[in-house]
């Protein structure tokens, strides 16, 4: 009981924020405030470059797992997929029309998995379920998503009857979280730092889950056009149960949009990542890709 009175009082804290944030704007710049139902714009943008985030991408990576100091496994071919959906529910936006400020409430579910390439059958590793409930907020140039998600990973089939693990080194991984992403947008570079928490997880997992999470984007469109940007970033995160190792993942590329709609968007990114395993449960492996993904969101 102890534990969850400062996990109740972070809950209570964020929702008083977030209640003066609704009620304290200037009179004299507050035009409309109104409440949508199903809204279809967004208050908390994507994160680009975070091998978790909400979003449908299809990568080709060359991969090896580090297994010390100067001692490393062959690279391997894998391919890492994400299909995920992520929608408002209730809205309460605030500001002159035309603006994008306000409180949502919305859903979100996806599921991450890697195929192995250089198996007969390109055979499934793991497959990662998260599925969350998000509270976004913005005013001007901040953001910010407060978040409960769960996540449970199962490896595939193939992966286990090709004898790869033992029974006795699978476990079950399964566990709920709560997290805060803060926002900050200046000119066309985006800055974003938060931490993360677990409210409970499976008996059988008795590492420590807390963790930060920061980073930092630039985007801007390639001369007079709207619809071409070079999109560059960086994702950091570290771990309590790691010391805190920064797993980073960083990316360059183009992204594609409809500029009549600002959620159709395609993004090809070159990307590598050095750092503890971002998937499954073998995530006490440090790990090293490098590779190419597509990213795409039709919503």
């Amino acid at each position: 009981m102890k534990k969850c009175i400062p996990i109740l009082g972070l809950f209570a804290l964020f929702f008083l924020m977030l209640s003066g944030f609704a009620q304290a704007q200037a009179p004299d710049t507050v035009a409309v405030k109104r409440t949508v139902f199903l809204p279809n714009n967004r208050y908390f943008e994507t994160v680009m470059f975070d091998p978790k985030e909400w979003q449908n991408s299809a990568s080709i990576v060359r991969y090896r797992v580090r297994k010390g100091q100067g001692n490393s496994r062959d690279f391997t071919t894998i391919t890492p997929v994400s299909i995920a959906v992520e929608g408002g529910l209730i809205q309460w936006a605030t500001g002159k029309p035309g603006e994008n400020n306000g409180i949502q409430i919305g859903i979100a579910a996806g599921v991450f998995s890697q195929f192995n390439l250089e198996s007969d059958s390109w055979d499934l590793l793991n497959a990662d379920y998260i599925v969350g409930i998000p509270v976004t907020f913005r005013h001007d140039g901040w953001s910010g998503r407060f978040r409960i998600f769960h996540q449970s990973s199962h490896l595939g089939d193939e992966f286990l009857l090709n004898g790869d693990i033992s029974p006795e080194q699978r476990k079950n991984l399964s566990f709920e979280m709560v997290e805060f992403l803060g926002s900050r947008d200046i000119g066309p570079t985006r800055l974003y730092a938060g931490v993360a928490a677990a409210l409970h997880q499976d008996k059988e997992d008795n590492r420590e889950r807390f963790q930060y999470h920061a980073g930092i984007e630039n985007k801007f469109f390639l001369k007079s056009t709207k619809r071409l940007l070079f999109v560059v970033g960086a994702d950091v995160k570290g771990e309590k149960e790691y010391d805190y190792f920064p797993s980073t993942k960083a990316g360059l590329g183009i992204e594609f949009r409809n500029p009549e709609q600002n959620t159709h968007r395609l993004r090809i990114a070159g990307e590598y990542y050095y750092g503890y395993q971002p998937y499954s449960q073998f995530e006490d492996l440090k790990v090293q890709w490098y590779g190419a993904t597509l990213y795409f969101d039709l919503n």
